[in-house]
This record gives C-alpha cells, structure tokens and sequence, in this order.
C-alpha cells in the first residue's frame, strides 16, 4: 500500500457517446462495476484479454477504463501540439503518478470511492494521426530497445463510484512478485462479408466492420492477425487499396502441412462468419521517397505488394512489379495485372516458368538493370527470398526490404536460464520449448501472435547475456546490438540471459 498522496490526483475525467476517440470534459464520472465508464460508446462489449480470462473467466460485458498521465500533455505542448486531456482518446487523465511503471493488478481508488486495477498498457488510437499529423510519432518513440508507446494504461473495474477532477488517487500494489504491465494487443470483430477463389488453392476474404463503419486505417505492406478457434493465431497481409476505409482483403493459401489455420478457412469458415482479429501492422514499410521502386513476387506473396501498387499509382510513382508462379492458374489478380501492363508497357512482368519451361525468375538480372538508387522489396517463398537477398546483398540496407512467410528453425534446445530483472523470476530452459513457452507457463502474460518470429509481436529488451537470433524480423545491425530478442524462436548463447520483463 502506497496510501494517499495529495501530489497524485484526477485532472479531467472524459466521456464520449459518439465515440471512443477525441472525448469531452466531463464534471464527474462514474465508473460503473463490468460496464466501463458510463456514457462512452465502447462500455458493455466483450473484451477478451488474457489477464481477464485469469482474472474473472470469461465474463462479458467486462470494459476497461482507460488512465493517461497529463505530464504527456504537457510535453506535447513542448514539441507543438495543442492537445488537451481527453483529445488522446482517456477516460482519466492522472498528474504525479507514474502510471507505465506499475505493475500488474495494482488498484486505484479515485475520489475514495471507485476502485479499477490495472491490466496492461495501452496502444495509442491510430486517429491520433489524423487528428494531428505527426502526433503519433510523439506517443510511440523509436528507443534503442525498441518502440516505446506512451498512451496510457487500462483497467478494469471494481467498485464503482463518481470521480472528479481534484480527486485524490489512492494507490495499492499487488502482492511481491510484481509483474509489470505488457502492452496488449486490441482485438476488433469483424464479419466475413465474401469469399472468393482467387488462384488455385487461394481464397480471398474481404472482412468488413461489424456495423458496415470505418475500420483502423493501414499502410500498404500491413498484415492483420486472424485469431482463429483453438486459440490459433495466423498473420496474412492486407491485398486491398490502403484508402480504402471500410474493408480489409486477405489471400489464404491452403498448405497441406497445415498447422490447422488455412485449413479451417478453407474448409469451414462461411461468409457472414464473425472474427476477431488485431488491426493492422506493418514490418513492411514502403519508402515512398524511392526514385524508383521494384517490387518482387512469388505466388501469394503477390499479397502485399498489390496493396504496394495501389498506393504507388496513386501518388503516381515509378515502379516495376516482376511476378513468378509456376503455372497460370497460381497467379493471384492475374486479369488486373494484366490490365496495368497493357495500359503501361515496361511496368509489369509476369513470369510463368513450368508454363513457358523459363525456369527460375532471373532476381540477379533485375537488381543489376534496376534504374539507380531504387528501392527493391521482395514477398515469396524462401528459395526467391534466398535468391533475392543474395543478388541485393551489396546495396545499402535501407533499400532492401523482405516480407517472409515463414521463420527459421526455432531456437528450442534449452540447457539455459532465463532472468526476469523486474519480477526477479528465474526460469530454466528445458528442451524443447521456445523462451516464449517458458514465459507462458509460468505465468508471464506477455503479448506474442505468429510463433515462427516473422511478426515481432513478442520483442524483449535484453539487458544482458547474448542471444542466439532465429527470427527474419531484426535486421543484421538490430541483432548484432543484442539488446532485443524475439522469444517465439531465439534462444541463448549464454547460461543466463536477462530480459527487460
């Protein structure tokens, strides 16, 4: 117990009735026990974080109350911006409390009456964007140790009670050991709203907002994460135009290993189907500052880079898309591609090689005849990328950009331990689980989606010892610092490695 402290307190309380973003002031509030903070359009649905799940099983109706320290306003005011508590989206706005370094279940009593606990930090609103250009980049900095987003933490709640600005905050902290707060990954429901065959043993699924709405805004190259049932995970990326605001496209392939994901899409998901997903990231950026951009292809890694095209022809950049599949009926969007070709000779290259007996696409011949100083991406099985990255590997790394199916044999050989510094937890690897595994069974909730290291949901900071990298999502630079591990797959080079958590 911290106890009262008249330096802690409630400087705004926000509601919204319209919705969760850019709220308005508010005299007093009250948070009402399982709905959230009354009033804001978002209280009574589901939500389904694993800290709930432990927490109360799987209650409904089970909103958080979201809490923003002011002093970031305050900083914002520094760097330009005129934004005031509830213009990030907050339910409470907190001064002298350092929010992001409690831990996991400590509980706030607000104005001596409502008491919320805390679950986990917050990802900022991506309409923080355009409400403020460049706002976003001031609430998600880019650190040594990787992205640090400072939008606040969530809670659910206990006790309700009215709060007012003035307030005093009463702060309690959960039993030893304390776990720190993980930034969780927001969930949207979707409806299947088509499924199409797109190319031989590839579907096309357009998902659409629930309520016909806008969906979170994407930039060409994001993948979305399909949570799938058995408590499956799987990431494809968005085909569609990035304007588009009302629906996300993406192309399954069946793989006859399956792991279990493409296999229920393709046999038992139905349009009209509701999923739940996680809104858009992107680990494949597009520079839009290239002079000139070649776009590589093979079989379903046309994925992302379709959606690459439609924002290149809309700022009316100069490009070249090269697409290998073996066979006509492999090739995703064949009949479009075909069109831009033949309105704009040079542009498209479509290469069939069991077809035409051309055999493999020549990935050296297109670097070397690239115009200068272009940019050159690449989606595709691992034999292309393999090709691709070695025809690429003496240009400047910024200019080379890879999108991966899937990742390298997984560190799972064990023989080390793990040391938690701000829990103090120890935990020896046994063989045969990943350091992700490690961390799940014993209770460590930390945010992670694909499992193979593609995605870099489950980075960690390393602050010491040396890992033993097996992802394809850090770069030779970010792994040779060693201060960032992805834990689905790396493993340790050292008996004891030291993880941020």
């Amino acid at each position: 117990m911290i106890g009262k402290s008249a330096l802690a307190e409630v400087v705004g309380v926000q509601i919204s009735k319209a919705h969760a973003f850019s709220k308005t002031p508010s005299d007093a509030i009250r948070l009402i026990e399982n709905f959230g903070v009354e009033g804001d359009a978002h209280a009574g649905a589901t939500d389904r974080h694993r800290y709930h799940v432990r927490r109360f099983g799987q209650q409904p109706n089970l909103r958080q109350v979201h809490l923003i320290q002011s002093e970031l306003f305050d900083e914002l005011s520094d760097k330009g911006h005129a934004v005031r508590p509830g213009e990030l989206g907050e339910n409470v706005a907190t001064r002298n409390i350092d929010l992001l370094s409690l831990p996991t279940g400590t509980r706030l009593r607000l104005g001596g009456a409502a008491v919320i606990e805390l679950t986990g930090l917050r990802n900022p609103c991506s309409q923080i964007e355009d409400f403020q250009p460049g706002l976003l980049r001031h609430v998600v900095e880019t650190t040594t140790g990787g992205l640090v987003r400072r939008a606040g933490v969530m809670s659910i709640v206990l006790k309700g009670g009215e709060v007012r600005p003035g307030d005093e905050i009463e702060i309690e902290l959960p039993p030893l050991p304390h776990t720190p707060l993980v930034y969780r990954v927001p969930e949207l429901e979707v409806v299947v709203a088509s499924i199409e065959t797109a190319a031989d043993d590839v579907r096309s699924l357009e998902l659409r907002a629930i309520d016909n709405g806008a969906l979170p805004p994407f930039t060409a190259g994001s993948h979305i994460n399909l949570l799938l049932p058995g408590d499956m995970t799987r990431s494809y990326s968005l085909s569609n135009d990035p304007s588009e605001r009302d629906r996300y496209v993406v192309l399954v392939r069946r793989d006859h290993g399956s792991r279990g994901g493409s296999s229920y899409i393709h046999e038992q998901l139905k349009t009209g189907d509701r999923l739940r997903i996680h809104p858009p990231h992107n680990n494949f950026v597009m520079d839009e500052s290239a002079r000139h951009t070649i776009l590589v292809a093979g079989g379903i890694g046309i994925t992302p880079l379709r959606s690459m095209i439609h924002r290149l022809a809309s700022q009316r950049m100069d490009w070249q898309l090269f697409y290998a599949v073996r066979h006509r009926d492999g090739a995703a969007f064949l009949s479009e591609l075909e069109k831009i070709g033949n309105a704009n000779p040079g542009r498209i290259h479509l290469h069939f090689g069991a077809d035409t007996r051309g055999g493999r696409l020549d990935i050296p011949a297109i670097v070397r005849h690239a115009p200068d100083q272009s940019h050159f991406y690449c989606c595709g099985p691992q034999s292309m990328i393999a090709s691709f990255e070695e025809a690429t590997a003496d240009l400047p790394r910024e200019r080379v950009h890879v999108e991966r199916f899937s990742g390298r044999q997984p560190a799972v050989e064990g023989g080390f331990e793990i040391h938690l510094r701000r829990t103090g937890l120890s935990i020896p690897m046994p063989r045969g689980l990943s350091i992700l595994d490690a961390l799940l069974a014993a209770g460590v909730d930390v945010p992670y989606s694909c499992k193979e290291g593609v995605c870099g949901c489950c980075k960690v900071r390393v602050l010491d010892g040396l890992p033993d990298h097996r992802d394809v999502i850090l770069h030779a630079e970010q792994q040779a610092r060693n201060d960032q591990i992805i834990t689905c797959c790396s493993g340790s080079l050292t008996p004891t490695l030291v993880l941020d958590i």
